[in-house]
């Protein structure tokens, strides 16, 4: 999230630096930047409001999936309509109002800005790829459920594994949860998804994490992590963090922060194969 929204900082001042050296009347400049500015800010807040009407009825149940939820791609392309429709109305309206004025080198620097962006999107992944090595003795470590059983995450290889680290006192880690629980409702054989609870930091201890589990009927396993052996052989250092593995046990993906549905439903597809 923080990489797009980055990229999309860089994309508009590539915008600015282009009008300002293209342009030289400051009027016209003004009146571009300005309302490409606009446009910027409404194709923001319309991607964020996006699951207000396409999953209205999670965000009634828990409003914190604002917070954490993207909207996918009928946000992406609300976004870049409203974006559009703004550009392409102000563009109408300096037609009609000072034709004069109808610069077409502030839209080639609109369209270098907007290239920029998914061209630099794109690129993310490759100039900062996601951990792809073997996580190591971590796979073997025992660690135990919520009802001391021990396992190890090597248990669950051949299998593509989203583990996802999380606390019951953590506000984005409660907004996430119905998005994995929609998530492994609908999953096949080849995907698992597995929560680390950081027990240490738990007030009631496994006890009243294990009520927590019951009370918001959470079908996936659940382990402890009550020493951060995890956490320090996956770098967690915010939760909720979600680490996915593929079959052999490389780290292939990560994501810090709450995750949506959207995002989770691209895994299958992208690692679990035909």
């Amino acid at each position: 999230m923080i990489g797009e929204l980055l990229v999309l900082a860089a994309g508009f001042a590539l915008f600015v630096v282009l009008a300002v050296l293209l342009e030289k009347e400051p009027s016209v400049r003004k009146f571009w930047i300005a309302r490409t500015s606009t446009a910027l800010i409404l194709a923001l807040v319309l991607w964020k409001l996006t699951p207000l009407w396409t999953r209205w009825d999670a965000v009634l149940d828990n409003p914190l999936l604002l917070f954490s939820m993207n909207g996918g791609l009928p946000a992406l392309l609300g976004g870049a309509f409203a974006f559009a429709t703004v550009v392409a109305m102000s563009w109408w309206q300096i037609r009609k109002e000072r034709p004069e004025n109808r610069r077409w080198r502030l839209l080639a620097s609109l369209a270098l800005g907007v290239v920029f962006v998914i061209a630099g999107n794109g690129l993310l992944p490759v100039v900062f790829p996601p951990a792809g090595t073997e996580p190591g003795p971590a796979l073997q470590t025992l660690v135990a459920d919520l009802e001391g059983r021990s396992h190890a995450l090597a248990d669950w290889k051949g299998r593509v594994v989203v583990v996802n680290f999380w606390a019951t006192w953590c506000a984005p880690c409660l907004a996430e949860l119905p998005e994995f629980k929609l998530f492994e409702k609908a999953l096949g054989s080849r995907v698992v998804v597995l929560g680390v609870n950081l027990l240490g930091t738990e007030k009631g201890g496994a006890s009243s994490v294990l009520r927590f589990v019951s009370k918001q009927k959470i079908a996936w396993p659940q382990l402890t992590d009550p020493d951060g052996v995890l956490q320090k052989a996956f770098a967690v250092t915010v939760i909720p963090t979600t680490v996915v593995l593929d079959p052999s046990g490389r780290v292939v993906d990560r994501r810090e922060g709450a995750v949506d549905l959207f995002w989770l439903k691209t895994l299958e597809a992208r690692f679990a194969g035909p």
